[in-house]
């Protein structure tokens, strides 16, 4: 005979999330001066000095733009931050002002704590943050003709806001997680990766798991 199956309860934590729009102003793009990351040549001159192309500056908001994203996970004593901006790439720092991801993740902490003094521990270490490498986002990398510091200075602060937010918005909840294959191209069916360097022998195990 069977022993009857029991069932783990779940764990309750507490969960928040927040979203800020990170879209240039219509002043700031009126500058041309805020150019797009990827698709090569972005800026239209080699060395920032010789001019090729008419360059890949931003003209425009597509659909509802680009966005900063946080979500926040506690146990109750400490928590976690997760983080995204959608632009092309973000540095831990720049040298021409206190924009980058470290500065980001001080400046949350430390509103957070002067938020919600007595709520879970959120120190700069527990706060994950990167960009998604949008070719259809500013180029916050500097590699394709860059932004100007205003705007990256709005990036900063609405990042802070959306951390911020995800914080103060926790409420108790039930986390789940799933995975499935997503499948490399010339492997599988429906395939949704594809190895650039397929041709490499070095290069041809891929991580295909796709993670919710």
């Amino acid at each position: 005979m069977m022993a009857p199956r029991t069932t783990t309860p779940a764990t309750t934590y507490l969960v928040g999330a927040a979203v800020e729009s990170i879209n240039p102003t219509a002043a700031m793009i009126a500058t041309k001066q805020l150019y797009l990351g990827g698709y090569g040549l972005s800026s239209g001159t080699v060395a920032g000095a010789v001019p090729v192309l008419p360059g890949r500056f931003a003209t425009g908001i597509l659909a509802d733009g680009v966005h900063s994203r946080a979500i926040a996970v506690s146990d109750g004593t400490k928590a976690i931050v997760l983080a995204q901006i959608e632009t092309q790439g973000m540095y831990a720092a720049y040298k021409n002002g206190p924009y980058g991801i470290e500065d980001i993740r001080r400046d949350a902490a430390t509103a957070i704590k002067k938020s919600k003094p007595s709520g879970p521990a959120l120190g700069p270490g527990q706060i994950m943050l990167d960009s998604d490498h949008t070719h259809a986002g500013p180029d916050t990398a500097g590699v394709w003709g860059g932004v100007p510091n205003d705007y990256l200075q709005l990036i900063h602060d609405r990042t802070v806001a959306a951390i911020v937010k995800a914080y103060l918005a926790m409420r108790p909840a039930h986390l789940s997680y799933g995975t499935a294959k997503g499948g490399v191209a010339g492997k599988d069916a429906n395939a949704l990766i594809t190895n650039q360097f397929s041709n490499d022998p070095a290069n041809q195990v891929m991580d295909d798991e796709l993670r919710v």
